[in-house]
């Protein structure tokens, strides 16, 4: 399905995932560049000018491909999660899609954004600042800046600085974003709430939750204008109930989350990062409110959701990791030994050596190790 887009103190060695990113502006990913300026890799023995010309002369023959062809091709190729071929998908419709000298089309800016958000979607993040980065910096040359166009691309780069922990860099971009679609009178849509769900989420991240909470539920308020769709509404409600658990009120939270689940099951919007955010943060408040259990398997079924959806990326390793600790605290070391073992899996598949994530996932397997006698 075409669309146009994932604090509080965590259990002891928890990697918390429970606030949840409204989607932004790409394709099915809520989704780096392999610097398709260059195309060396894919032009065998012919030179990078070569390989422009050769695509520029097929496009005097045969007609670009509209937004809606590329939409249906990319959902086929989403359902067969095949990184290669996403990529080979990416690198040729981009260069078909190249912009000339005088205008950029919907098309490309579609493309560019969307690879952006895919590459996010596996926590490629490097790559997908890239493309984010170069499409701003074509937007800004045939005078798009300021568009609500503009704006919505600097939503999805924020979003990538929010991931990586660069949170002034993501606060400044958001903040720009906001103030774009304002110029452009788009205060009442749905990239304009979706900035400021994701400002609210910078702000909760920097623990500044007066300022968070005030973001979040503009943007709930936004949504509720605008009969939004469910996975809007449904991140705000979550992202709210982390707010409220932050302050220490876990009723109030367990309430909005449980609306969002609910809410997310009741319109078949089970395929979707809001739903899966949704059940890691109701797995993590069960277990604060003392179900191990119950919390281990709904981060199995988050875990098991973000795999099918999007392969093992970080999003699945933390589900994983926050499902060992539940099951050590239910009682059930072997099991909490082998759900650690395959969040490390994941994690040394997608993060260089050294990183502090593989150190602390290190650290708490051999603890579990060591409490089970093995």
């Amino acid at each position: 399905m075409c669309t146009t887009s994932k604090m509080h103190k965590c259990p002891p060695g928890a990697v918390c995932a429970q606030a949840v990113a409204m989607p932004f502006m790409h394709h099915r990913h809520e989704k780096k560049d392999t610097k398709f300026v260059h195309r060396e890799h894919c032009a065998g023995a012919k030179s990078s000018s070569m390989l422009f010309l050769t695509h520029r002369t097929r496009r005097l023959f045969a007609m670009a491909k509209s937004t809606e062809q590329l939409c249906r091709e990319l959902d086929a190729l989403y359902k067969e999660n095949s990184r290669d071929k996403l990529e080979a998908f990416f690198m040729e419709e981009i260069l078909d899609h190249v912009p000339g000298c005088c205008d950029v089309s919907s098309e490309y800016i579609f493309l560019m954004n969307e690879a952006g958000a895919y590459y996010r979607s596996i926590s490629c993040y490097e790559q997908a600042a890239s493309y984010f980065q170069g499409l701003l910096s074509t937007m800004e040359r045939f005078g798009l800046n300021g568009s609500a166009a503009y704006a919505t691309v600097l939503n999805n780069l924020a979003g990538v600085y929010r991931m990586t922990g660069q949170l002034e860099q993501a606060q400044e971009l958001f903040r720009q974003a906001l103030t774009c679609y304002e110029a452009a009178g788009a205060e009442n849509s749905a990239e304009y709430t979706s900035a400021l769900n994701n400002l609210s989420l910078c702000y909760q991240a920097g623990h500044d939750l007066e300022k968070a909470l005030y973001y979040q539920k503009k943007a709930l308020s936004c949504s509720r204008q605008l009969s939004a769709a469910p996975e809007a509404l449904a991140a705000s409600y979550v992202n709210i109930g982390a707010l409220y658990c932050a302050a220490g009120d876990m009723d109030r939270a367990m309430e909005h989350v449980s609306a969002a689940v609910e809410l997310l099951e009741h319109t078949g919007r089970t395929d979707t990062t809001a739903y899966t955010g949704a059940l890691h943060t109701r797995a993590f408040l069960l277990h604060r409110q003392g179900h191990p259990a119950q919390a281990a398997e709904q981060y199995l079924q988050a875990a098991a959701r973000t795999e099918t959806m999007f392969g093992r990326n970080s999003d699945y390793a933390t589900a994983k990791r926050n499902a060992a600790l539940a099951c050590r605290d239910a009682g059930e070391p072997d099991r909490a030994i082998r759900l650690m073992q395959e969040s490390l899996q994941a994690d040394e598949a997608i993060l260089p050596a050294g990183h502090t994530r593989l150190v602390s996932g290190q650290k708490l397997l051999r603890q579990l190790l060591q409490e089970s006698g093995a």
